[in-house]
């Protein structure tokens, strides 16, 4: 059947920078940081209920419509222009049990639209109907003898069963029980993503990218495209480059009331993730690797410090978060925990290995655990008597040189070839043990000012004297320029490839950092 695509009365011009919004999805976390759960046992004490109220007002049990996975009842939904469909999960929960069977009926408020874009400064368009169904026709009962309905399915069409596509846009679904209670869908259907070069992935070639998500758009990783050129200035290749992108920050946070160390998204990268398609599937799409960077938040508590119960809780909120998004992994970078608070355990060497040993039988073997070799934190993985016999190299699949500061040199930190005179004396490492050395990046750049030292010189004559194992380039926090101190420096990663291959050059492609006319300055910050 020919697909025909669906085109709203209205043009939309979102673009969410809603302070509403992002607090809404903050408030969802506050108590756990980490995800609204999908229990229900909870939710009629936060801010919808208001059950007790209404009973005392009327006498009746206070009936309110509910979305389950959804404390303040907004569910964000991200679907691919011309992909399948989702569901969403409504039920009604009574203050009290009913003496007698109860009937409800959905409808969709239309007036509730304009009511939500006023609040929130946005512009949402109706979700047409035919791009949504509601089980039963939207009557929904609780039985007499008890406090909630069955579930009720809330279909969402990217295409629907006839073969309608939507369009690409942000629509609002608001759902209003005749009892009480509203529910709004929010949904993202994101045009295809495409123009760019294929990921490479030969064995001459492996980059590790960080991204910071409080400056930047995710989507600024896929412009990263290079090309390698022979000594005779021939293409060997042209590609893109960031076979594994790590997104920070994600931090670790503690609840004083239930001494829980908490899994905190913060608000970017919350966002980030409740628009996952916008923002994360493009870059997932081209065949790069997306992991969560994760390090401490400064309360106290860290890796190096949890309780065994605590180390499983935390595991959880991960795969939680790594699951119910599409993630491909972890990074974990033990830096700035604020070991030493009072009344927080003291650093010990057997919590870090554990946590890592655990994260691998929970998420399994094909997704990513890597670690960043930092500091006191990771000083110690070459003992195994010390990690109480884990063998911690055998749970990650790579790990790589933590040190890299834009007010020095480049170091390079090599475990394998210490004492050698082109090998970071600053900072020495031991190898992990159980990791292979093809898998230990011992360089990491960042960008450098331009009256900066870079030391790459360091790094070639590294290279010449047959130190360099592997083809591991890592790269601190991709950027397009902005105007600061490193506007006008050094570091693009192709100058690092360069480097480390001697035999070769690499250029970057700055056609795909075009903006507007003004070469790659500015492009991809957020927007939210």
């Amino acid at each position: 059947m020919k697909q025909l695509s669906y085109r709203p009365r209205t043009t939309l011009s979102f673009r969410a920078k809603s302070r509403n919004l992002i607090l809404l999805a903050v408030i969802a976390g506050v108590t756990g940081n980490l995800l609204p759960s999908c229990e229900k046992a909870n939710v009629a004490k936060l801010q919808m209920g208001q059950l007790p109220d209404e009973e005392v007002l009327t006498g009746l049990p206070a009936i309110n419509l509910r979305a389950l996975g959804s404390s303040d009842n907004i569910v964000r939904i991200n679907l691919p222009e011309g992909g399948d469909f989702t569901s969403v999960k409504i039920y009604l929960q009574a203050s009290r049990e009913l003496e007698a069977s109860q009937t409800v009926l959905l409808s969709v408020d239309e007036e509730l639209l304009g009511t939500f874009n006023t609040q929130n400064k946005t512009n949402f368009t109706l979700l047409p109907a035919p791009f949504y169904s509601i089980d039963n026709g939207g009557v929904i009962d609780i039985p007499a003898g008890t406090k909630e309905s069955d579930e009720k399915l809330v279909r969402i069409y990217a295409t629907n069963p006839i073969g309608n596509v939507l369009e690409a846009g942000n629509y609002l679904l608001p759902l209003k029980a005749s009892m009480g209670g509203v529910v709004y869908v929010l949904v993202t259907v994101q045009a295809p993503f495409s123009g760019r070069p294929d990921l490479y992935t030969g064995e001459d070639c492996f980059t590790v990218f960080y991204l910071n998500t409080s400056q930047f758009d995710p989507r600024l990783a896929t412009d990263f495209v290079v090309q390698k050129l022979s000594p005779s200035w021939e293409v060997i290749w042209h590609n893109a480059i960031g076979n594994i992108v790590n997104f920070r920050t994600v931090t670790v946070d503690y609840d004083a009331e239930s001494d829980r160390p908490m899994l905190n998204l913060g608000s970017d990268m919350r966002y980030l993730c409740d628009n996952f398609n916008t923002y994360f599937k493009p870059v997932k799409d081209t065949g790069r690797k997306l992991c969560i960077c994760i390090e401490g938040g400064g309360k106290g508590i860290g890796f190096c410090n949890m309780t065994d119960a605590q180390i499983t809780d935390f595991v959880h909120q991960v795969k939680q978060v790594i699951e119910q998004y599409g993630f491909d992994g972890v990074n974990l970078w033990d830096r700035n925990s604020g070991y030493g608070k009072e009344g927080f355990p003291e650093m010990n060497t057997t919590s870090y290995p554990k946590l890592i040993k655990k994260l691998r039988e929970e998420l399994g073997p094909y997704k990513l655990i890597t670690v960043a070799d930092y500091a006191a934190p990771t000083e110690y993985f070459w003992d195994m008597d010390a990690m109480g016999g884990i063998e911690v190299g055998q749970y990650l699949d790579y790990a790589w040189s933590g040190y890299v500061n834009g007010d020095e040199p480049i170091q390079i930190i090599d475990p394998y070839h210490q004492g050698s005179e082109f090998v970071s004396t600053k900072y020495p490492r031991q190898p992990i043990i159980g990791l292979s050395s093809k898998r230990y990046g011992c360089v990491h750049t960042t960008w450098y000012a331009q009256s900066s030292s870079s030391g790459y010189d360091g790094v070639v004559l590294w290279v010449e004297n047959g130190m360099s194992n592997n083809n591991l380039s890592i790269y601190y926090d991709v950027r397009s320029i902005i105007q600061d101190r490193f506007e006008r420096g050094i570091n693009m990663p192709h100058q690092l490839l360069s480097t480390i291959d001697i035999n070769n050059d690499y250029m970057l492609d700055i056609a795909n950092f075009n903006n507007s006319g003004s070469t790659f300055y500015g492009k991809w910050l957020k927007d939210w």
